[in-house]
């Protein structure tokens, strides 16, 4: 039983009323643009972002295609089938300025009914390599499908899917194992969207990196599911023969023109009629590239070739019979609004409720970072390793003249340490996600404050186990708690903190710059940052007020300083420090230490553990989310094509 069936059934009912003619692009006088909202245009590119000149990407193309065939667009680079495609799809960049009518029988539709009935299998997907294929596909099945049917129901489909794609063998199988054959990673991406059963699925090149058997294998496949009633719509570039003439209706294009529209056996004919005939036992796909090629030293020769063919195939009564077709107009009935309104206008963007998304994306959360060596195990390894050599480098310190400046140094030190080094982690892990984010952000798999409180929750191991460990082998070693005191306690709390706060700014700078190498890159800041205003290497008393104002809101300043006063100013013991310009200088108690680097030794330890708590929840947590948000917004809007 499909999930959700009786409300797909009903949808799918209605898909198949309406489309008879998929996509139809015309063209329209642009002075009448504005008062005809359901005349054709023409498809233009805006060029630059500050000339107002255009250039036609793709010229006038008008075309239909029916549900239960397979449709191919051919052409070789740069002919604008990718293009056209995305076009089709409402993937196109709000850069590129399109007109006319993409319809579903007659009645334009619009980007969230084309794109709550479809989907769209690019070139390559991004997936979290430690993920099995199984898992991935009960993660979609759970977030892509209405959770009117059982989870025993799911996982029965699920199964049948696996089977039926020939992915039954590699079901366990990390899905970045390279031993996996790029067939079954190819049906991984066809099962994966099928399991939403949607009524017209857009393919990008399914072919690429494929040898002929596979190829023709994965043409089937197409063509299987297109027999289903669906509609596939998919570019190649250069079939094989035997997948050639699996295809349906062929679409040929050239500089963005339509050379050729029809069936396989009428393609021939017509370039027989033009005097192109395809020898025997020849790829008909391969010659009709060919008779179309553009040759860089024979230019003007192949253009004029190449027009008069798109121009012999608008005077036959194939193309005659598609403007037809593309001319026809059903406006909508009162009957026909009303069933658009009660299937999509009022339905839910998202097919699982918040608390589903939730769960299940933890799920694959905590599978991808225990599997993952570096996120949890690879950090904890480094930890243990610094807090050790840090114990070595200050072992057993006493509170004396020269003890103090040790202790210094290493709250120093160990604040810098976690810092960058949690913050770094930060950066490439959700670095390494962000892609996927935006992928499955685009198909509105799940909200994306789901997924931001997952990933806060997701790093409460991480970030709380690594810290804790740290303080709990360094202090001992140095002898400035044991591993029950109160010092140990508070040291863990504040480093913990810190390492949230570190956290938050890493995931700050991925989403802001949007990769990995940006975020690293703006880490320099937060670099500069700690050095200057961590409190042990600047005397305010000598700086403008201004730097006094930054030093005191500065978040490294405020780690060291609640350090500092857990360990300093309870000890009321003698110490004396000898400075390197050679004065002799004698410290009466914890004050006078915290005196000399320039902290607040009137204030209590809670102050700046409390100023960390809000830098953390208030703050860091909060001022992430809006340029994810921001940078998501971006991406579906100017680069969808690239998700």
């Amino acid at each position: 039983m499909v999930p959700g069936k009786c409300e797909q059934t009903r949808i799918q009912n209605w898909v198949n009323l309406v489309l008879q003619n998929v996509f139809i692009l015309q063209e329209q006088d642009r002075r009448r643009d504005a008062g005809a909202g359901l005349r054709v245009k023409s498809i233009w590119r805006e060029i630059t972002d500050m000339e107002p000149e255009m250039e036609h990407t793709l010229s006038p193309i008008s075309g239909a295609s029916k549900a239960g065939e397979l449709f191919a667009v051919i052409g070789g680079s740069g002919v604008g089938k990718s293009t056209l495609l995305n076009i089709l799809s409402f993937r196109h960049s709000s850069r590129i300025h399109v007109g006319g009518d993409r319809c579903l029988n007659g009645v334009p539709v619009e980007q969230q009914v084309l794109q709550d009935i479809s989907v769209f299998i690019p070139v390559e997907e991004s997936r979290f390599p430690q993920v099995t294929i199984k898992e991935h596909l009960i993660f979609n099945v759970m977030l892509r499908t209405k959770f009117t049917s059982s989870t025993g129901q799911k996982m029965t489909l699920v199964d049948d899917i696996m089977r039926e794609y020939g992915l039954w063998d590699y079901r366990e199988e990390p899905i970045g194992n390279s031993e996996i054959p790029r067939l079954a990673m190819k049906m991984l991406s066809f099962a994966t969207e099928i399991l939403s059963n949607p009524s017209i699925i857009f393919c990008e090149s399914p072919l690429c990196n494929l040898d002929c058997i596979d190829a023709f294998h994965v043409v089937e496949v197409m063509k299987k599911i297109a027999s289903k009633g669906k509609i596939v719509i998919s570019t190649f570039k250069q079939p094989s023969t035997e997948a050639f003439m699996q295809f349906d209706t062929v679409c040929i294009m050239t500089k963005g023109l339509v050379a050729f529209q029809g069936g396989i056996q009428e393609a021939i004919t017509f370039w027989e009629e033009q005097g192109y005939t395809c020898p025997v036992n020849y790829n008909p796909c391969e010659f009709f590239l060919l008779t179309l090629r553009i040759n860089p030293y024979e230019k003007e020769e192949c253009d004029e070739r190449n027009d008069k063919i798109v121009y012999q195939f608008k005077r036959t009564q194939l193309f005659k019979d598609l403007e037809t077709l593309a001319h026809r107009r059903r406006w909508k009935t009162v009957a026909m609004s009303g069933l658009e309104d009660r299937l999509f206008r009022h339905r839910s963007r998202y097919r699982a409720g918040v608390c589903i998304q939730i769960v299940w994306l933890l799920k694959r959360e905590l599978s991808v970072t225990f599997r993952a060596f570096f996120p949890f195990f690879g950090r904890l390894l480094l930890t243990i390793i610094l807090a050790i050599f840090f114990g070595m480098m200050f072992w057993d310190v006493e509170l004396d003249d020269n003890g103090v400046r040790s202790v210094s140094c290493f709250f120093f030190a160990a604040t810098v340490q976690n810092l960058i080094v949690s913050g770094h982690c930060a950066i490439l892990a959700f670095g390494r996600s962000f892609p996927v984010l935006m992928n499955e952000n685009n198909k509105r798999m799940y909200r994306t404050l789901s997924c931001y409180l997952v990933k806060n929750l997701a790093e409460i191991p991480a970030c709380t186990i690594c810290p804790v460990v740290f303080v709990m082998i360094s202090y001992p070693m140095i002898g400035i708690g044991s591993i029950f005191s109160e010092e140990v306690l508070l040291g863990c709390v504040t480093f913990t903190l810190a390492t949230y706060i570190a956290t938050s700014l890493g995931m700050f700078f991925t989403a802001l710059s949007g990769s990995i190498l940006g975020g690293l890159t703006m880490t320099h800041f937060d670099i500069i940052h700690l050095i200057f205003y961590s409190g042990l290497l600047l005397n305010t008393q000598t700086t403008l007020p201004m730097v006094g104002f930054v030093h005191n809101i500065s978040i490294p300043y405020q780690i060291i300083d609640a350090l500092m006063l857990i360990q300093f100013v309870k000890s009321n013991r003698s110490m004396t420090i000898e400075p390197s310009f050679g004065t002799t200088v004698h410290f009466q108690n914890g004050s006078n230490v915290m005196d000399y680097y320039s902290f607040n030794k009137d204030g209590k330890y809670w102050q700046p553990l409390f100023m960390l708590f809000l830098a953390m929840v208030i703050g860091a947590r909060v001022v992430t989310f809006i340029p994810l948000v921001f940078r998501l917004y971006l991406h579906r809007k100017f680069y969808p094509d690239k998700l």
